[in-house]
């Protein structure tokens, strides 16, 4: 049996799955396996073992796609096999493009260019997930004149070239995905079970083939859909999801159930009437929501001013600044004017976003200090003393950066005393401008003596073991540990 678990509310929907594989469990149904996004995972593990309780392990599991692979590789052999990497992709590609090379034209020039060598990985695994074999771009060519039927014809060529590599050695990561459908249709690994899938917003073709394997073996399968049924916007993905569905079923004998996921009730009816409006193009009710405001914004920076000026009344009126949740549509735009905006009102900022490392705080606190120390260039210099991890305030920075710019302080100057005069050429020197001056020599030295310190230990180090001692020592002399626990307690 197919079902079909229809409801516009993810949560809600997930909620429902897992009361049905608690309830499963309850009556000794055993087997049980919750397919989901690799991304959800783990959150999804902890949500099943909260409501199934510690014994829930003992009758359900949940996977996703390529885990449920390693699951069944390791019962039906198959999970020590290995496969290319991104890099070994890459390398495989220019194997493949020098063994057709006769035969390129138009990509002759750039077939081995690294990055045209990328780009044309992500059309392979584009081409294996949409299941699309060469064959099909060659009758695709035949259809076509001019370059475009020869750019068509040599992409063809190099697929097939790729193919014929992956198979005197590592095959490609979605080729894992492959033999995990043809082993699910040869093997009894899903006869009798029950299977959930949740958290996907569509299938690629390839899962497609792995759901239609899934069907001929397991005694009933459940599938989420994020959409009610109506043609808005919102649904429109759910929709199309629901049609291939369907048709699978219709291919294999399979007659679909369609049933409804129950709303939240816990849900403030205020919100859920703006979430009907904002999503289904009504609210379904006449009502206007009370608790629920719009506000209209000339720009992002005023937009952030609303913002703050709403959690600073807030904070006044007792509440705490870790009651507030911010969501920003598009983060690259509205991040720097909502934490500029944020740190003059002195409101504690956190943005819970996935950014490159490199782009952490204190990480690149640490690289600007180490990149420093080279040569002691003006820019990643200024970029540490700029830091949240600084030795220096940032009025005391500001003072050193007018003087640094004017005279082009760099490399060893850094380290000695400065004796030019401080308001700049020309100017004769008064006894203010040498309090100024001595004022600037004893900013330099607070600035240098960490940068010092960590350059010596470097040049001195001989081991990896010694540089991360270096480093380490670098950390103590800032404190980062207690600015970084002054930051959590101010949060």
């Amino acid at each position: 049996m197919l079902e079909l678990l229809h409801g516009p509310d993810r949560t809600a929907n997930s909620m429902e799955l897992l009361e049905q594989i608690c309830r499963n469990a309850k009556s000794g149904v055993s087997g049980q396996i919750l397919i989901v996004p690799e991304q959800y995972s783990h959150e999804t593990e902890r949500a099943l073992c909260m409501h199934g309780g510690e014994t829930i392990s003992r009758y359900a599991e949940v996977l996703s796609f390529t885990r449920l692979a390693t699951r069944v590789f390791s019962v039906y052999g198959g999970v020590c096999e290995e496969y290319l990497g991104e890099n070994g992709r890459i390398l495989t590609l220019y194997l493949a493009a020098q063994q057709v090379r006769e035969q390129l034209k138009f990509y002759a020039a750039v077939m081995t260019r690294p990055d045209f060598l990328k780009q044309l990985g992500t059309l392979m695994e584009e081409l294996l997930t949409s299941c699309i074999p060469p064959d099909a771009l060659h009758a695709a060519a035949a259809r076509l004149e001019g370059r475009l039927a020869q750019k068509i014809t040599e992409l063809a060529l190099l697929y097939e070239s790729y193919l014929s590599v992956c198979k005197t050695g590592r095959g490609d990561p979605v080729t894992r995905q492959m033999r995990l459908c043809e082993l699910l249709d040869e093997t009894e690994f899903l006869d009798g079970r029950e299977i959930f899938l949740d958290g996907f917003s569509d299938f690629t073709a390839l899962q497609i083939q792995i759901i239609g394997a899934i069907l001929a073996h397991a005694k009933n399968v459940h599938i989420a859909l994020l959409t009610s049924g109506g043609q808005q916007a919102a649904c429109q993905t759910g929709n199309e999801t629901e049609k291939q569905l369907r048709q699978l079923a219709a291919r294999q004998g399979v007659e679909p159930v369609r049933r409804c996921a129950a709303p939240r009730a816990h849900r403030a009816p205020d919100v859920q009437l703006w979430l009907n409006g904002l999503f289904f193009g009504s609210s379904g009710s006449e009502d206007v929501p009370q608790n629920v405001g719009l506000v209209h914004a000339d720009s992002q920076q005023a937009a952030c001013a609303y913002a703050a000026r709403a959690v600073r009344s807030g904070a006044i009126a007792g509440l705490r600044y870790r009651d507030f949740t911010i969501c920003m549509t598009d983060e690259a735009a509205y991040r720097l004017p909502m934490q500029t905006l944020f740190s003059r009102a002195g409101i504690p900022f956190y943005c819970a976003s996935s950014a490159p490392v490199a782009q952490n705080p204190l990480i690149a606190a640490l690289l600007s200090a180490m990149q420093a120390v080279l040569r002691y260039e003006p820019g990643p210099v200024l970029a540490f003393l700029k830091s949240e991890f600084s030795p220096l305030s940032e009025s005391d920075c500001d003072l050193l950066e007018c003087y640094a710019y004017y005279w082009s302080i760099r490399g060893s100057a850094w380290e000695k005393p400065w004796q030019l005069h401080p308001r700049g050429l020309g100017q004769s020197m008064t006894p203010e401008d040498e309090a100024a001056l001595q004022t600037l020599n004893e900013l330099r030295e607070q600035a240098v003596v960490p940068l010092r310190t960590l350059r010596l230990a470097l040049t001195k180090a001989q081991t990896v073991d010694e540089q991360v001692r270096a480093v380490a020592a670098l950390l103590e002399t800032l404190d980062v540990a207690g600015r970084l626990q002054a930051q959590q307690e101010a949060l």
